[in-house]
């Protein structure tokens, strides 16, 4: 069934009989899910550039927005008090490169996004995505995804956990120690900038890329930990313009913590442009971005990744250009 007006008849939807899909067909709907008795519980946002509001929502709640030939308005789903669950899907029958404007999760920490399509060419875009605190938003389908904006973060971060999806993600985090988890697609997990917190990123199969250039900050010594950096991924680091990249790993046997290596690795910069070394200390790799003129490592300015294990980074390539460091 498809609603065309703003205002639900409430009494009309409840008297129908083997309806399972409530769909809404104009702009500007409020459906209040409390007042739908007759079991109704799966709700569909037609084609068009549709603003919907779903209130008070249950965990069991599931909603599709039709995405085939985009969508320049707000869909916002907001969960009843208790109910802290929801599943949207975002759908593209054929549309090629689509783009959703806005979907605002309210009350929902548990959420199941799934991007689907029809054709290859298909992906799905979602420019604002708006969530709560310490969502844990898993990712399915098939079809690339792409989330424009950071992920909300007032005071803790998220996590992504896409290891299901088998399209392209793209996600850029809070900032707030984020947890991102790519699939099996050439995924780009970044950071957003200022930083206030270590964001961990794990890419799976395929050819990552690992954009941490955002997560420089003045409260921890490592702002990003990649715990599966492997041949054919790549990290994007922070443009000082002029970067140079030291192929040899730094000998830091002397150092008795974390921070003395790093303070090694730092030593005989002299140049505010930037330089990039990498060491192995206590049985993980490190990459430090000396982003300041000086002897010591600066926790305020320099960018330090921690990689999980002991990865040779002997034959990695730098381009300034892009500040992208290869992994071969």
């Amino acid at each position: 069934m498809v609603i065309n007006d703003n205002t639900p008849n409430y009494a009309g939807i409840n008297a129908l009989k083997g309806v399972e899909i409530l769909g809404l067909g104009t702009s500007g709907a409020t459906v209040d899910i409390s007042q739908i008795t007759n079991g109704i519980n799966q709700f569909r946002v037609q084609a068009g550039n549709l603003t919907e509001t779903f209130n008070n929502a249950l965990s069991t709640s599931t909603f599709t927005i039709d995405n085939t030939s985009g969508n320049t308005g707000t869909v916002t789903i907001a969960n009843k008090v208790g109910e802290s669950a929801t599943s949207v899907t975002l759908d593209n029958q054929g549309g090629g490169a689509q783009t959703l404007g806005t979907l605002t999760l309210n009350g929902a920490t548990t959420v199941t996004l799934t991007s689907t399509g029809k054709k290859a060419t298909d992906s799905n875009i979602i420019t604002t995505l708006v969530n709560s605190d310490n969502t844990n938003l898993t990712i399915t389908g098939n079809t690339d995804l792409t989330i424009t904006n950071a992920l909300s973060g007032t005071n803790t971060g998220s996590k992504v956990d896409a290891s299901a999806f088998t399209g392209k993600l793209s996600v850029i985090g809070s900032g707030k120690a984020d947890i991102l988890i790519g699939g099996s697609g050439d995924d780009t997990l970044a950071i957003a900038a200022p930083s206030t917190g270590t964001t961990t990123l794990t890419g799976n199969s395929g050819k990552d890329k690992f954009s941490v250039g955002g997560a420089i900050n003045s409260g921890q010594t490592v702002d990003a930990i990649i715990t599966d950096l492997a041949a054919g991924d790549s990290v994007v680091l922070v443009n000082q313009g002029t970067e140079t990249w030291t192929t040899a790993a730094v000998n830091v046997s002397t150092a008795t913590s974390l921070t003395g290596a790093l303070d090694i690795a730092c030593a005989g910069d002299g140049s505010a442009n930037g330089i990039i070394k990498w060491f192995q200390y206590d049985g993980n790799t490190y990459i430090v971005e000396d982003t300041t003129a000086g002897a010591i490592f600066t926790a305020a300015t320099d960018l330090v990744i921690k990689i999980t294990g002991l990865v040779d980074l002997s034959t990695a390539t730098y381009t300034a250009g892009t500040n992208t460091l290869a992994i071969a």
